[in-house]
């Protein structure tokens, strides 16, 4: 005889802590793991120029403490997915470093380390006054 299956959503430790999200699909546990391995992954790239960059691990409720990736000038949120929305992401970044508490981050520029599911390009996007900044920075004489 085969056991019943039991009709009782499954819940994790994440599940009690967030009671809003109590039932969790596998395709969204999917999604949230590989956003995780891709922050890893751009911190990881990162470490070449910047030795202490990790993965954050300091989003709160309110999302704008820490940005995904730690340990640069930067606040750098990740994207990984098929329907990567840009603009919105950036947008988070630029409100998220404008309310920061943290002295590191609070006001730096933003770019957005982003890759589509599919076509395994790879991009950074950020404001171009950012970038024109970055650049006059590295190359004026």
């Amino acid at each position: 005889m085969s056991k019943a299956k039991s009709k009782k959503p499954r819940t994790s430790v994440i599940d009690n802590i967030s009671p809003g999200f109590t039932e969790r699909s596998d395709r969204g546990k999917a999604s949230n793991r590989r956003g995780k391995v891709f922050e890893r992954d751009v911190a990881n790239k990162l470490k070449a120029i910047f030795p202490r960059a990790a993965r954050s691990y300091g989003q709160s409720r309110e999302g704008h403490e820490t940005p995904d990736v730690v340990g640069t000038p930067l606040w750098i949120e990740c994207a990984k997915g098929s329907t990567n929305a840009i603009h919105d992401k950036l947008r988070q970044g630029l409100e998220a470093s404008k309310l920061s508490q943290s002295d590191a981050y609070a006001g730096a520029p933003v770019a957005v380390f982003s890759k589509h599911d599919r076509a395994g390009l790879e991009m950074v996007t950020m404001r171009s006054d950012h970038f024109l900044a970055l650049m006059k920075k590295l190359y004026a004489k």
